[in-house]
């Protein structure tokens, strides 16, 4: 949706953050994101349909240095949510603006990937 961004709330406890996860032996940073995202919330993706968003440093789950990798996709009339529902990983799935993600609890590691698509959007606006 323009002006929005979708973000998935995190059942343990570590906040809002666009579906997204890591990447399988063999698999590319684009397919791991179109896996993930269908895997959390059912909403299906092809390559043609993404966008590197940026590289952004961060830390691994063992406190190591790590890498996320962010991707922007239009979401088309086309693209249909297979099924969702609450599980182990997610416990809430919505669209918010810019206003409403600037509240939400937003873990460190992906505050400029969030800025960095409503900047994006705003840009491709104008």
């Amino acid at each position: 949706e323009v002006g929005r961004v979708l973000l998935a709330e995190r059942s343990d406890k570590w906040g809002w953050v666009p579906p997204g996860g890591g990447v399988e032996d063999g698999e590319t940073f684009a397919n791991a994101a179109i896996r993930e995202t269908f895997e959390e919330i059912g909403l299906l993706f092809s390559n043609e349909d993404l966008r590197l968003l940026g590289v952004y440093p961060t830390k691994g789950k063992t406190g190591g240095p790590a890498l996320t990798v962010a991707f922007r996709a239009k979401v088309k009339p086309t693209h249909k949510v297979i099924a969702w529902a609450k599980s182990h990983e997610i416990s809430c799935v919505r669209w918010v603006t810019r206003e409403e993600a600037e509240k939400l609890s937003i873990p460190f590691s992906l505050e400029s990937a969030v800025r960095d698509h409503f900047e994006n959007q705003e840009l491709a606006a104008r």
